[in-house]
This record gives structure tokens, C-alpha cells and sequence, in this order.
């Protein structure tokens, strides 16, 4: 795989370098001819980045995709060797998706939301910044009510309202 990038990336190089001379070709006169090649590999340049930054966004969305496999792999499991167990089957469940083990998981990405919480995430204790985070990634009040294990949406409400007014 890095071997068949590194050819893509040796045969885009010699093809824009190529394309850097050609508009020399085409100019009567040389005068513009030196500022359209800076243009063009400042472009090349933009691209280049443009293209490790998606190929880095790449990365961290398999890794996502692949930490949420392995949990449901885990719940599946689960379920099959509790499955004539009903009582030990949901006091599992309870334990699988509370806080602490949805967080060793990784499955949702634990970075401030928006511009408003960004300011004050470093004031947050780490609760309430796995709470906003569960609640910016679509978690209804009822699912963070099980993953919290409170025991009314109510206190999901409060504490929201707590966080946001810090």
C-alpha cells in the first residue's frame, strides 16, 4: 500500500512538473512565463496539503469506524453466551455502555464540539466534556440517561443547563 502511494505520488510530481513548463511553450514573450509557474506550484503545493489532510482525516475515520465494529463484535458477544440469562444478560449490558467502558472504546471523538464549549474546555471536568461530547455526536436524553446511569432525564436536562452555564 505505501509502496503503491509512493509511485502515485512520483508520477504526479513528474506530471505537474511538466505542466509547470508547458505554459512557457505557449507565451510569445517570457515576461509572464516565471510568475504562472509560481502560481502553479503554489497550487501543487495547496494540493499536496490538501491531500495529507484528508488522507490523515482518512485514517482517523477507519480507526473510528473500526473501534465501533469491535463494540458491536462485543455486544453481539455478549448477547450469545447471556442469552439464557436474562438478569445477567442487562446487568452486562448496563456495564458495556456506561461512561467509563463507551470511553475506553473510543467511538465518538472527544474534541470540544463548537466555538462555544472550545473556550471553555479546559475549565470542564472530564464527565462533562464526555457528556457534550455524547450529546454533540446525536445521543438521545434517554440513551445518555443509561450510559450515565441516572435515573431521570431530568438530570440529564439539569446538567446540561450546569455545563452550559459555566
Amino acid at each position: 500500500m505505501c509502496y503503491a502511494r509512493f509511485l502515485t505520488a512520483v508520477m504526479w510530481i513528474g506530471l505537474l512538473s511538466w505542466a509547470i513548463k508547458m505554459p512557457c511553450i505557449f507565451f510569445i514573450t517570457q515576461k509572464y512565463a516565471g510568475m504562472i509557474e509560481i502560481v502553479l506550484v503554489v497550487i501543487i503545493v495547496l494540493l499536496f496539503i490538501v491531500i495529507i489532510v484528508l488522507a490523515r482525516s482518512l485514517n482517523n475515520i477507519k480507526k473510528l469506524a473500526n473501534n465501533r465494529l469491535m463494540f458491536i463484535k462485543d455486544c453481539l458477544d455478549l448477547l450469545y453466551v447471556f442469552s439464557n440469562d436474562s438478569q445477567s444478560f442487562h446487568n452486562r449490558c448496563k456495564s458495556l455502555v456506561h461512561i467509563r467502558q463507551l470511553a475506553r472504546y473510543n467511538i465518538v471523538s472527544w474534541k470540544p464540539p463548537c466555538a462555544h464549549f472550545r473556550k471553555k474546555w479546559h475549565k470542564m471536568s472530564t464527565s462533562e466534556k464526555q457528556f457534550i461530547c455524547l450529546m454533540n455526536a446525536g445521543f438521545s436524553n434517554r440513551e445518555l440517561c443509561t450510559i450515565f446511569q441516572v435515573g431521570k432525564i431530568s438530570s440529564i436536562y439539569v446538567k446540561y443547563h450546569r455545563i452550559k452555564s459555566k
